[in-house]
């Protein structure tokens, strides 16, 4: 379904549709449909920034082991695909603690959904950095967060994490397409991605160097029926950060990992973000 929608856009994408305030320009992106919600980033006036899902916790309470008042939770997407994959599955199906304490942000990122499609951009890896930097990061003043993305958003979640090492506190993988050794990492290396912003060296090896350095908690979650990223991908990323958990579920594909689990794979997010908590706490009293 979603290949065939690609291939429609892509060639509707092609053509004049029109104009915007009064100009008559396309309107027209390969990943939007033309329609008031994917074109509402060019209104004028509008700053120029990520579109951001965020559900706020309905009450803050301090633990024991101090720091921020709440946890923070980035949320990215895949390819053709948007924050509603996040805020229609894990948001409704958060436990009473997690709605309490947690701040979770889901990200359109730049040229899906409601976000910026600009026609000057060259959708780099670092074009992607900077504006989760400048909407989510910076503009929500984050001093610590948890990562959690899916297939094409786990590359710019790698990165973001290398960048932002001693402030990522857990990074979760959902159907990662990376490996060196894979056919999901020989296309990787012929797109855009291969600007890796801070560090020039490739996401996973960089993040490997970084998760021996630094607290940082990895966790891979994929199918084992998955038609888009060969299974070896989570893996190598094993191979790679020896630390790293490895949670294959059975009979699950690219997407129903997480679609039609969607209690499941909450719960098990929850516990990947308290087991840093209480490996945090215990590294603490160890001090």
């Amino acid at each position: 379904m979603g290949i065939f929608s690609f291939a429609r856009k892509w060639e509707e994408c092609k053509k004049d549709c029109g104009s915007v305030g009064g100009g008559g320009g396309k309107i027209n992106r390969w990943s939007d449909c033309g329609c008031e919600t994917c074109i509402s980033w060019m209104k004028e006036g509008r700053d120029k920034k990520l579109y951001v899902a965020v559900r706020e916790p309905s009450r803050v309470i301090n633990d024991d082991c101090g720091g921020d008042a709440s946890e923070n939770v980035i949320f990215l997407h895949g390819f053709l695909s948007s924050s509603s994959f996040w805020t229609e599955t894990v948001f409704p199906n958060l436990s009473e603690s997690v709605k309490h304490n947690y701040r979770l942000f889901a990200v359109d990122l730049l040229g899906f959904g409601r976000s910026p499609k600009p026609r000057d951009c060259l959708y780099t890896l670092r074009d992607h950095l900077e504006m989760i930097e400048k909407s989510v990061i910076n503009s929500f003043q984050l001093k610590s967060f948890h990562l959690v993305a899916h297939s094409m958003g786990c590359i710019i979640a790698t990165a973001l994490a290398v960048k932002y090492s001693k402030q990522v506190k857990s990074i979760t993988l959902v159907a990662p397409g990376m490996g060196k050794d894979s056919e999901a990492a020989n296309l990787e290396k012929g797109s855009r991605f291969q600007d890796h912003g801070p560090d020039k060296a490739h996401p996973s090896f960089s993040l490997a160097y970084h998760a021996q350095c630094d607290m940082v908690k990895i966790c891979v979650i994929q199918g084992d029926c998955d038609q888009v990223v060969p299974v070896e991908c989570s893996y190598n990323i094993k191979k790679k950060v020896p630390d790293a958990e490895v949670n294959m579920i059975s009979n699950a594909d690219h997407t129903s990992v997480v679609i039609g689990r969607e209690k499941d794979f909450t719960q098990n997010l929850e516990h990947i973000w308290a087991s840093f908590a209480t490996e945090f706490c215990l590294e603490d009293d160890a001090r």
